[in-house]
């Protein structure tokens, strides 16, 4: 192995060479790209096994020199036919290591699992989910383009296990925020609220709305952002937790987008359903009934679903319907 700088050189049994290359991230301290030269052409199996070998004991390295735990990491691993092909590199994994703990964040979510180079094809070019979006959103905070957060977080939401809670309700929850931008106080901190409030989830986690806040709330700090700003977005995504009774207007805003699925349009409410159904399909049948039925419960049991009149008016009724055909159904 040959070092140059933060990139290190593997040389493979199959005489090809890869690289691990250290980059600059924000929520991760120390964050790895496997990368096998685009030339060379595809790297076969046995060029990808050897690959992943290679970065499992960089990392348990890493993480011993770090944390003096050899087992104080993650392999955020796809496998090549969903890998990232970019700057001329096959993007074949990553390892990341927690060097700093917060709570019970591992940074497990920053999975690749998406092929990040289709992106801009299954959404709009203007859609604040693209770099061009992020960067703007960045340039709000006085922050530089940040563009490793961007992928760390777009990929967090291309988790396998999830059916909902994907980056078509973050784009979504963004459309509906385009339409209401001008009633927000801070319409760039419900942005990135949004952005981070799904960003951790863990099907059996309890603490999933705490843990993407503390995440928010860190990549902010590291970024020295204002104590004001952090406090007001790591509250915006406590608040989706329980949905409480919201006291600001950004607050109210922030509820009302998340909760928009409910009173969406009959069939895409109906595969709302089938999706958290499947996200929670360990889940014995009997169980899931019992306590989906209460959670639907619980809304129609409110004076009302939204709390601002944009979304009152717009989707009250609509939603109410849904709900109790939801419930009528399990």
């Amino acid at each position: 192995m040959t070092t140059n700088n933060a990139v290190e050189v593997f040389h493979l049994n199959s005489g090809a060479k890869c690289q691990l290359r250290n980059i600059r991230n924000d929520l991760i301290p120390s964050y790895y790209l496997l990368c096998f030269p685009e030339e060379l052409g595809e790297p076969s199996d046995q060029d990808v096994t050897e690959m992943l070998t290679l970065g499992v004991r960089h990392a348990q390295q890493i993480a011993f020199e770090k944390l003096g735990d050899r087992e104080a990491f993650s392999v955020l691993y796809s496998g090549y036919r969903l890998a990232v092909k970019r700057v001329g590199m096959y993007i074949l994994s990553c390892s990341a290591i927690d060097g700093e703990r917060h709570g019970s964040i591992q940074f497990s979510q920053a999975k690749i699992y998406y092929k990040l180079s289709d992106l801009g094809k299954t959404m709009p070019q203007n859609s604040k989910l693209t770099t061009d979006g992020w960067k703007h959103l960045m340039a709000q905070f006085d922050l530089p383009e940040l563009f490793e957060t961007h992928t760390i977080l777009t990929s967090a939401y291309c988790e396998k296990h999830r059916r909902y809670h994907t980056l078509d309700h973050i784009n979504a929850c963004f459309g509906h925020l385009d339409s209401v931008e001008m009633l927000a106080n801070y319409p760039h901190e419900i942005e990135l609220a949004l952005w981070f409030h799904d960003a951790v989830y863990e099907i059996f986690s309890g603490s999933n709305e705490e843990d993407s806040a503390e995440l928010a709330k860190t990549f902010l700090i590291r970024n020295e952002v204002c104590a004001q700003s952090v406090e007001r977005v790591y509250n915006l995504i406590a608040l989706t937790k329980g949905h409480a009774a919201p006291e600001t207007i950004d607050a109210k805003l922030m509820l009302d987008i998340d909760l928009s699925i409910l009173g969406a349009e009959a069939g895409v409410y109906a595969q709302f359903e089938k999706d958290v159904r499947e996200e929670y399909n360990r889940v014995p049948s009997f169980i899931f009934r019992t306590k989906r039925k209460e959670i639907l419960r619980s809304f129609l049991e409110r004076p009302r679903i939204y709390h601002t009149s944009y979304f009152f008016d717009r989707l009250e009724t609509q939603a109410k319907g849904n709900l109790f055909r939801a419930i009528e159904a399990l």
